[in-house]
């Protein structure tokens, strides 16, 4: 490409150089107007209390168009963000597009460092666990979150996709798929923070009393030390 600007369009995957795109700013082959960037030095991580990061994002077109936007986020990760990151939604960069990457820690490949997922959906999750998120629009803070350590998505250039397991490192992509997800969705992990649970105080539990505890949605049953209670989600309650 040439010193001039060029663009991508949301919505059929074209790219555009200034000349190509109309008076009103729209594409000349679609005429949508949702533009972006190619330059991934015109971008900064949006912090959360940007407008874009609280609401739906709009779905690409194609195929094409998703791994546009997500070959400019793969770019911009390379350049700018350190290695305690692992996944960046377009929105975070101010971009209105479902789109997001997320690193592929099971691959020796340069190559393949990265997954791209375009219209992203999550079609079922179980194994519910509960974790401790940063996040790049949310600086120098942790949240608790309930996650799920396998979680099936739906997307157009991956199709359905099985992500967990067993180990932490697979639970941590799973997370970091959902995370990314819900930005997506105008979610963060400040909306989902998991408070303490507040007991009653006539129950006057000390921390190594042991009691039973429910999950309201499953009905499954555990019992724990009273000063653990606060690592599971509230859907569990004390029987």
């Amino acid at each position: 490409m040439s010193n001039k600007n060029f663009y991508g369009c949301i919505n059929c995957g074209s790219i555009l150089s200034e000349d190509e795109i109309t008076n009103l700013g729209k594409c000349n082959n679609c005429e949508s107007n949702n533009l972006f960037s190619l330059n991934e030095n015109s971008y900064k991580v949006l912090n959360n209390n940007e407008k874009i990061l609280k609401i739906k994002v709009d779905e690409v077109g194609n195929i094409a168009a998703g791994k546009l936007v997500g070959e400019l986020l793969i770019r911009y990760f390379n350049k700018y963000l350190n290695d305690n990151a692992v996944g960046l939604a377009a929105n975070q960069l101010g971009i209105n597009a479902k789109v997001f990457i997320c690193l592929n820690k099971h691959s020796i490949s340069t190559e393949n460092k990265f997954n791209i997922f375009a219209n992203p959906t999550i079609e079922e999750a179980y194994d519910e666990f509960i974790t401790l998120e940063g996040c790049l629009s949310i600086p120098n803070k942790q949240f608790k979150v309930k996650r799920y350590g396998y979680v099936e998505t739906k997307d157009i250039i991956n199709g359905n996709v099985v992500t967990g397991g067993d180990t932490n490192d697979k639970k941590w992509i799973a997370a970091c798929v959902q995370h990314e997800i819900d930005h997506l969705n105008g979610i963060l992990i400040s909306d989902k923070e998991v408070k303490p649970y507040i007991t009653n105080t006539k129950n006057n539990y000390k921390p190594n009393d042991r009691v039973t505890i429910v999950n309201t949605i499953t009905k499954e049953k555990k019992i724990i030390k009273f000063k653990k209670l606060n690592n599971y989600s509230n859907d569990w309650k004390i029987e």
